[in-house]
């Protein structure tokens, strides 16, 4: 459905951004408070994500990719209302997901995928946009690579500020090489 839905959109010549949902320290916080408490949290987002899209235009699409991982698209001219409600939100509930003793200390202490016990801070959204805005888009795997490379970004600009965020890639085409 999502490729389906951002090639109809290519193919139609519409203006869009795709922003591609990834949630940070979701692995860590699954594997120390157990699935239920991590679907709980999938429900969590894909509800913030919902209430998000409504801030959108008519016609912007939600959809889920498997796991922790979502796409939404909305024009250029509603991305910053619909992402900034996204991060806003999550953080605003994430913190309900957590025992007051872990929010206290802004971490939780889990073990990482070698096995040995680390502290992860509180779970965050990334978001990683790209528009077709600024240069043309020929397919899905193209959005889908370039938010890949975006979401590295994201979640290392949600990491050093400590709350979700969302980067737009507005390189042209000409500049990615």
């Amino acid at each position: 459905m999502i490729r389906e839905e951002i090639e109809k959109r290519i193919k139609a010549k519409k203006k869009f951004v795709a922003v591609y949902a990834d949630l940070d320290n979701f692995k860590a916080f699954n594997d120390k408070y157990g699935i239920g408490a991590g679907d709980f949290v999938i429900k969590l987002t894909a509800q913030v994500l919902r209430e998000a899209v409504k801030k959108g235009a008519p016609g912007d699409f939600l959809g889920h990719e498997g796991g922790d991982d979502f796409f939404l698209l909305t024009t250029p001219e509603k991305a910053e209302a619909v992402t900034g409600h996204v991060c806003a939100e999550f953080d605003r509930l994430i913190k309900d997901c957590y025992p007051a003793e872990d929010l206290a200390r802004g971490y939780m202490v889990s073990k990482d995928r070698e096995g040995n016990a680390k502290q992860f801070p509180i779970m965050t959204i990334s978001l990683a946009g790209l528009t077709n805005a600024v240069r043309e888009l020929a397919s899905y795997a193209e959005v889908t690579n370039i938010c890949a490379e975006v979401k590295k970004k994201a979640k290392v600009t949600s990491h050093e500020a400590g709350k979700s965020s969302f980067v737009l890639d507005k390189r042209s085409g000409e500049s990615r090489g």
